[in-house]
């Protein structure tokens, strides 16, 4: 079956970007009238009909949800995971899972620092096909091939709308990126936080964007040293370290040693 039918199907079953609310609801209406219609002229062989497009519609929904998890294991599982790596090109499939397939891997090269390799797939991919969460993934990923290649402002620019991502690994690179390139910069840095936040990135410290976000409120006095804790204060001595602040680093690591630990 040409692979345009296989993508109009999976579009019909919700997994493109091109699905439609009202489109399971026109596909049985049509598999009904299939049927009607197959049945009256074939006899039972009709039923044989409906079963093969009713088999299509399956694999094609299947081919793209499995590109799809493909990306997000590339992205979110540890390197040494042995289902972390995409194991498809995404040639022969259908243009959605094909370009999922190619993002998958391109994500992949990437945090293993094959950034010529991953280009190549990035060149590839139809981000007019890519949900709005894989589109920031796959902006994340171009900024990360930037900064692997050495383009930091080129990288900070990208990665401008891409956060966050979900995936630590890029999180944390291009989350600094961003905040190093803005530090001197108060309106940008509240710019930069007041987006995070409307992005559901909370102020805790365990993950990447939570403590970039920290430590840009403290930067901008919307939480002030005296305010925090001594663990928070540790914490956030190293990421204002990591964005190039050791000033802010030593204010803090001071601030963290005048009061108990709690």
């Amino acid at each position: 079956m040409p692979h345009f039918l296989f993508e109009a199907l999976a579009g019909i079953f919700g997994v493109t970007r091109k699905r439609r609310t009202y489109s399971l609801l026109v596909y049985l209406l049509g598999l009904v009238g299939l049927t009607a219609v197959a049945i009256a002229q074939t006899g039972a062989r009709g039923f044989a009909l409906v079963a093969m497009v009713l088999f299509f519609a399956v694999v094609a929904t299947e081919q793209v949800r499995g590109a799809r998890s493909a990306v997000w294991r590339a992205a979110r599982r540890a390197l040494t995971d042995k289902t972390q790596s995409p194991y498809r090109d995404g040639r022969g499939f259908p243009p959605t899972a094909a370009t999922l397939w190619k993002l998958a891997n391109a994500v992949n090269l990437v945090r293993r620092g094959q950034y010529v390799e991953a280009s190549e797939y990035v060149e590839e991919v139809d981000r007019d096909l890519l949900l709005a969460e894989e589109n920031r993934l796959f902006d994340a990923v171009r900024a990360m091939i930037s900064i692997g290649l050495g383009d930091t402002k080129g990288a900070a620019m990208q990665a401008s709308g891409a956060l966050p991502t979900t995936c630590e690994d890029f999180d944390q690179v291009l989350g600094r990126a961003l905040v190093s390139a803005a530090w001197n910069n108060p309106d940008t840095l509240r710019t930069l936080e007041n987006t995070w936040a409307e992005n559901g990135v909370t102020t805790g410290l365990r993950l990447s964007m939570p403590r970039l976000r920290a430590i840009v409120r403290v930067r901008i006095n919307a939480s002030p040293i005296d305010s925090l804790e001594s663990w928070e204060a540790k914490a956030l001595a190293d990421e204002a370290r990591a964005v190039g602040d050791e000033s802010l680093a030593a204010d803090l690591e001071s601030h963290a040693r005048q009061i108990p630990y709690r």
